[in-house]
């Protein structure tokens, strides 16, 4: 608390919450920014061509077998909030492309 009501910015502590939280953050933006690109050319173009299934399929299960594994063990949801996040915008990205990898995007 005193590194905002008094200005202690040497209070390692709080610097450490802060620095941790604003990292957080920006690594989901991150996410959600890598796959932005992909959304908006396939909205553009109408089209999902080019959109390998494979890589689709592989990474909806390492990402469903990390969460549900963080999610079994009680682990605290920013353990694995960039997963939830990741598997969203993999969800926008296939039901963008209206392509044969939409069959997990119901």
């Amino acid at each position: 608390m005193s590194f905002f009501i008094k200005a202690n910015f040497l209070d390692v502590p709080c610097l450490k919450a802060l620095i941790s939280k604003c990292l957080g953050i920006l690594i989901i933006i991150g996410a959600v920014i890598v796959k932005l690109p992909q959304i908006i050319k396939m909205i553009s173009a109408k089209s999902g061509a080019g959109v390998s299934l494979l890589s689709q399929v592989l990474e909806l299960v390492a990402l469903t077998a990390t969460i549900s594994y963080s999610v079994a063990n009680s682990f605290p949801f920013r353990s694995y909030k960039l997963g939830l996040t990741i598997v969203m915008a993999a969800r926008v990205s296939c039901r963008s492309s209206r392509s044969s990898c939409c069959f997990w995007a119901v």
